[in-house]
């Protein structure tokens, strides 16, 4: 038996004017517009990609906040 997820999730399609590439998105925020979720989703990945090139290139294993040690999927 599927479980369904608890909370309303939105389905949004955007398609890139610089790539003209088709996205895909799921979320619970049900206000922001499309292009709001494209451009946070687009600003996320450049974080993502930046720690990822950090840790393959200086060889981080943990990294320290402020808020304690952060071992996330980086």
């Amino acid at each position: 038996m599927k479980k369904k997820y608890p909370e309303l999730i939105r389905r949004i399609k955007y398609i890139d004017a610089e790539t003209g590439k088709r996205l895909i998105f799921l979320t619970n925020n049900m206000f922001a517009s499309a292009e709001t979720m494209a451009l946070l989703y687009k600003n996320r990945w450049h974080v993502e990609l930046f720690f990822k090139w950090i840790k393959q290139h200086l060889h981080i294993k943990t990294f320290v906040t402020v808020h304690g040690h952060f071992n996330g999927f980086v």
